[in-house]
């Protein structure tokens, strides 16, 4: 890019028409311009493109606008846009909120105060809270984090990111570093987010800016909103469903696995302890994995949520399911 410190913009869109546009503008107001904003739209049927292209002609900065010809999904489509900009950071973007005038400025210093404490070949991310909104941008709660009763965690955030994501994605901001370790996003990995700051957490630094910097838009489209699940009673009707919490146990079982693949790959010389231990609890199921998330205080936030997941690694049901799809592999 054309300057030192670059930051680039990575926004993926499908059929985001409704909303798009109010976050391109934001994007175009902020206080510190991006070098460049990168967008791939997962073939969109509305008038996403439209809108993209109208905006690209009057963009403040350069524009990449790729169009996929057929749907990847969220995982591929943000593994590509982030694999495509060329800053030296790189800050992630959703289609449907709307960034607050100094978002690219806050997120910006608070990475550059942490590389100069840590280094800036540490893989680096920064993340903030968020003001939740209506589809009409009216406020539903101040802080997204106490919205949904989560927490950034400074001490062994691993421990809990291994079951839980509390990084939300439209509002991190990555390094180079992180980037280059953590892409390719593996299709095993829960979300893209998800999968950058196990990343972060394993192999450097995950930075939390208190305050909001975004608008998070809480509406019926959203593929991951602002839902507080486990912090009453109904989240105990889920046993109902024990096959579909089984799954999320399979899934936390293979992301694990992927990560261990990547660090094996990037030659890190850090202590994967605890991620080795994990993934091997997780196959062996019973008591054994009950007993090493417990010693280690490996568990959601909420106390229902831990109490629920570790009922399950008791129960070992999603052994069976695992092996299912293990055989399917091979075959």
């Amino acid at each position: 890019m054309g300057k030192d410190n670059s930051v680039s913009v990575a926004l993926c869109s499908y059929n985001g028409s409704s909303f798009i546009k109010e976050q391109l503008l934001s994007i175009a107001g902020q206080s510190l311009l991006p070098e460049e904003l990168v967008i791939c739209d997962d073939a969109s049927c509305d008038s996403t493109i439209q809108i993209v292209n109208n905006f690209s002609q009057k963009s403040p900065f350069p524009v990449k606008f790729i169009k996929n010809d057929k749907r990847i999904g969220v995982l591929a489509n943000f593994s590509m846009a982030t694999s495509l900009c060329q800053g030296d950071y790189i800050a992630l973007s959703d289609q449907d909120d709307v960034w607050l005038p100094d978002k690219l400025k806050i997120t910006l210093q608070a990475m550059q105060e942490a590389e100069k404490k840590y280094g800036s070949h540490l893989p680096m991310l920064v993340h903030s809270d968020l003001l939740v909104i209506d589809s009409a941008g009216r406020t539903l709660a101040p802080s997204f984090m106490k919205y949904i009763n989560i927490k950034h965690l400074e001490d062994r955030p691993l421990n809990n990111l291994l079951v839980q994501n509390f990084v939300t994605g439209c509002t991190v901001m990555l390094n180079r570093s992180l980037l280059e370790v953590a892409l390719p996003v593996p299709d095993d990995a829960a979300m893209h987010d998800w999968w950058f700051a196990l990343v972060a957490a394993l192999l450097g630094r995950i930075v939390f800016v208190p305050e909001a910097t975004v608008l998070y838009r809480q509406h019926l489209s959203n593929v991951v909103g602002a839902k507080r699940y486990y912090n009453n009673l109904n989240y105990f009707l889920k046993v109902r469903k024990l096959k579909e919490l089984d799954l999320k146990v399979i899934q936390a079982y293979r992301q694990g696995l992927a990560l261990k693949e990547r660090l094996t790959e990037a030659n890190s010389n850090k202590d994967h302890k605890v991620l080795e231990k994990f993934v091997d609890s997780l196959l062996a199921g019973g008591f054994k994995a009950f007993k090493h998330f417990l010693i280690n205080r490996i568990g959601r936030q909420d106390l229902p949520g831990t109490l629920m997941l570790y009922f399950l690694l008791l129960k070992g049901s999603y052994l069976s399911q695992l092996s299912n799809n293990k055989a399917a592999e091979n075959i």
